[in-house]
């Protein structure tokens, strides 16, 4: 049984460069016995909102879904397991590749939280997701075009110009540690052909189309970087712990899209890649 699309309000919440949205989205959901015909709704809400009081507005480095679900077994008694999902968004500041003028880059923020039942104690897994857009420019187009047309003008220095698309990539790791949320998202932000930027003067914009071009990646090409430098970059997450990756880029020059995805553990890459 879940209670969806709840707001309360969670004021400025802001630390280590991240600044969430006032007014996140929670979905809290409780798994009912075969006997219990359904949920005591304003349990749910209080599990919630003792959690929210508690924080004074704030997250202080801290993820609030883990309580949350832990409090919904707690109230709901009968409850064998329970799921808390914050989605939120949070501004990162970022400097333009030439003038390096300040623009803020919007990005989804993702808690969640499955807690269950085990013999008398409740045990919690937690989740940090972030959703990242980035460019894809397409090397298979940029390798006819040179075919075809040959090198172009070697003079210029510029590189051989290929089809581009916006896209995005939502990764979700478990037992990731929240105060490194900036640090998550610059990283599957530079995994990309180039990242995307909402204020570029001219001189920015050809730069970052250069770059891009320069660095052309299908939408696998980005989730398998993505998987290996999470792997690489955060040494500490045991090697039973989750890592999803789904990248999706809007076609430039298709009416579909096209999606890459990747399930798998820590420890799992670490052994694909030989790493001690």
């Amino acid at each position: 049984m879940t209670v969806s699309n709840l707001r309360l309000p969670m004021v400025e919440i802001l630390g280590n460069g991240v600044g969430l949205a006032s007014v996140p989205v929670i979905r809290a959901s409780v798994a009912l016995p075969a006997n219990q015909r359904g949920i005591h709704a304003s349990r749910t809400y209080e599990a919630i909102s003792s959690v929210i009081n508690s924080m004074h507005g704030s997250f202080n480095g801290v993820n609030p879904a883990s309580q949350m679900a832990r409090n919904l077994l707690i109230l709901h008694s009968y409850g064998t397991a329970s799921r808390v999902v914050i989605r939120g968004q949070a501004f990162f500041l970022e400097k333009t590749p030439v003038s390096n003028a300040d623009s803020y880059q919007l990005s989804d923020i993702i808690l969640r939280s499955d807690a269950s039942r085990v013999g008398g104690e409740i045990r919690v897994r937690d989740f940090i997701g972030v959703r990242v857009a980035g460019l894809t420019a397409c090397p298979c187009a940029k390798e006819v075009i040179r075919e075809v047309y040959g090198d172009g003008d070697r003079s210029s220095g510029l590189p051989l110009g290929t089809h581009m698309q916006r896209a995005h990539a939502l990764v979700v790791v478990e037992g990731f540690d929240y105060a490194k949320i900036s640090a998550l998202v610059r990283l599957v932000r530079d995994c990309f052909s180039n990242g995307t930027v909402e204020y570029l003067k001219r001189l920015d914009e050809a730069k970052l189309v250069v770059d891009a071009i320069g660095n052309p990646r299908f939408v696998e090409d980005v989730a398998r970087e993505i998987v290996y430098k999470i792997v690489a970059h955060f040494s500490d997450i045991p090697d039973q712990n989750i890592l999803t990756v789904n990248v999706k880029a809007l076609e430039s020059i298709h009416d579909h899209d096209l999606e890459a995805r990747i399930r798998t553990r820590f420890g799992e890459v670490r052994r694909r890649l030989d790493w001690s």
